[in-house]
């Protein structure tokens, strides 16, 4: 690049410099105007880039012409020329550094001004809305009394009338450490209790510990309100925690393949409590995975009645898959009720009622032989009445009371389980059968099918088979029928009993069941052939003492404790011991 050229950009350079250096200090001199503080600020800025830009490509072109001028070789003249251009050129950079700190020093004062001007704006446009506030308010308080006043008068120009309807008392739920049911509890609490002010910190606190109890009680031991709630919010209430406790429960939920609608329509409706909670909580339950995980808690029987209503080209969602769930629970609901309006006989239970009620012409019945714990399962390939050449239990060609292949009476009942003890056939229980003809061995009626005879057939002991002997000799030496010291009368006593859901408390086995509810027993017993079905473990042998009603000294034997889970009414499982004893009633 020719000399001439690069100081022809030097001596350009130099002039834009001292251009721009009397534009800043007009900038500078003009001082800050409150009325355009936002446009010098962009000046100056402006002023800032130009005068560096300008300053560094003068030092540049500077740079070039030095170094050609060493590889010339006439060059002192050239040196010298250059040597007093650049003492100009240097004097006029130091100038350009003065201004630059005289502009930041400047631009500071102005960015100071700005924010003074932006806090002294949001001041007044907060007492304005302040202002604005109090004047609606007051307008609200006078439009209150206005009501008020015209309440008053239509009072007054009313007959009075004291209403005779006294409103129950509201009562707070209680929370006992479910994550599914924190939501609800702490809604109802902070209502009710935590948002009133009438109330003291610590009436809060002896409120919300009286409506704890379990894991959330000792959870907030000896802590004071405002900690007690962060601790109940951050274990119980944490939205991911519950998100996983619902999804859990969905996949644990019991498959509905008892065949009682009941059952199903217990299914259904956790099926949706869980759903909706989820879809409360921003979760997408319209994936296709809910399908398949709906689809296998129900029985091949049900699948087909969707599949119908269905139809063979439409597709699966999750809303029509439950839509239609619910329309076939409540046709069976409705089929079901409508069968029991119609139905013209008296049942086995009225019959039975009416004999008591009448006390006429009836015989007791001694030996009651269903189980206290009786399982309600589906009923299995074979229907036949156990009359025929068949037999029930092993499909042979002989009597079922001859059967070889199933020789006791516990062996044959958990053959048949779910099906009637009294004719044999599924689909009904023995309370219910109608079959009245009396057994062949012993005449009774309605009692077992002679296939099951106590008389006729020996009862099986296996594991527990001296405890049978023990209780035997509690049994009242006034008959020389042995009778089970657990419950022994001459009459037939009705007692409260119950159906619910029983597990293992370590492996997956469930068995839906009926209790025995006796208020005079202190401990909880089960029969040996349900705790075989739930593979439950045997803790250990104790010896217990019972006193049967009109015996002079207590009796002891020796049981077997084992531990099981039981279904409340609210869904919650709880952890009880029972003794197990070959059977109850």
């Amino acid at each position: 690049m020719a000399v001439s050229y690069l100081k022809g950009l030097c001596t350009r350079y130099n002039n834009l410099l001292a251009k721009e250096l009397d534009k800043s200090g007009d900038i500078i001199a003009q001082g800050i105007q409150d009325e355009s503080v936002t446009t010098q600020l962009r000046q100056v800025l402006s002023a800032e880039r130009r005068l560096k830009d300008f300053a560094a490509k003068l030092e540049d072109s500077m740079k070039e012409i030095s170094l050609i001028l060493e590889e010339k070789e006439d060059k002192e003249g050239e040196i010298v020329k250059f040597t007093k251009a650049s003492e100009i050129y240097f004097k006029l950079l130091d100038g350009v550094t003065q201004r630059l700190d005289e502009l930041k020093i400047f631009e500071e004062e102005i960015q100071d001004k700005i924010t003074d001007t932006k806090k002294t704006e949001s001041a007044t446009d907060h007492k304005v809305e302040h202002l604005l506030q109090l004047q609606t308010q007051m307008q609200e308080q006078i439009l209150q009394f206005q009501q008020l006043q015209l309440q008053e008068l239509q009072r007054k120009s009313q007959p009075s009338t004291v209403s005779a309807v006294k409103l129950p008392k509201l009562d707070l739920v209680s929370y006992n450490g479910d994550k599914l049911k924190w939501t609800e509890f702490w809604d109802s609490f902070e209502a009710a209790v935590h948002t009133n002010q009438s109330l003291t910190k610590i009436e809060k606190l002896n409120y919300l510990k009286s409506k704890l109890f379990g894991t959330a009680n000792s959870a907030i031991s000896g802590l004071t309100l405002s900690h007690a709630i962060s601790i109940l919010k951050e274990r119980f209430g944490n939205v991911q925690s519950v998100v996983n406790k619902h999804y859990s429960d969905l996949i644990n939920l019991q498959s509905a393949s008892n065949q009682t609608t009941h059952l199903r329509r217990r299914l259904y409706d956790d099926l949706e409590r869980h759903l909706r909670s989820l879809d409360a909580m921003h979760q997408d339950v319209t994936q296709d995975v809910f399908i398949s995980m709906i689809t296998s808690k129900l029985p091949k029987e049900v699948l087909i009645q969707l599949e119908i209503q269905k139809g063979n080209n439409e597709r699966w969602t999750v809303g029509k898959l439950r839509q239609f769930f619910n329309t076939y629970i409540t046709a069976r609901e409705a089929a079901e009720s409508q069968s029991k309006e119609t139905h013209t006989g008296p049942s086995s239970e009225e019959k039975q009622q009416s004999k008591i009620q009448s006390n006429s012409n009836f015989q007791p019945r001694k030996h009651l032989s269903a189980e206290a714990l009786m399982t309600i399962k589906p009923f299995g390939k074979n229907s036949g009445s156990g009359n025929s050449m068949v037999c029930r239990y092993c499909d042979g060609h002989h009597w079922s009371d001859e059967c070889r292949k199933f020789s006791t009476i516990e062996d044959r009942k958990q053959k048949i389980k779910g099906s009637c003890y009294t004719c044999l056939k599924p689909g009904h229980v023995s309370r219910d059968c109608k079959f009245e003809k009396a057994c062949y061995h012993c005449k009774q009626k309605k009692g077992h099918h002679r296939s099951l005879c106590p008389k006729k057939i020996p009862s099986q002991q296996k594991e527990v088979s001296h405890l049978a002997e023990e209780i035997c000799e509690i049994a009242s030496s006034e008959e020389n029928v042995p009778e089970n010291s657990l419950l022994s009368s001459g009459d037939i006593v009705l007692m409260q009993t119950a159906q619910t859901t029983v597990s293992n408390t370590e492996v997956n086995e469930t068995e839906v069941v009926r209790l025995l509810m006796d208020s005079g027993s202190q401990r909880t017993y089960i029969t040996e052939n349900l705790a075989k079905r739930l593979n439950l473990k045997k803790k250990a042998t104790e010896e217990i003492t019972l006193v049967t009603f009109g015996a002079d000294k207590p009796k002891t034997l020796r049981t077997q404790k084992v531990s099981l889970k039981i279904r409340l009414k609210d869904g919650v499982c709880m952890l009880i011991d029972a003794y197990v004893v070959p059977r109850i009633t």
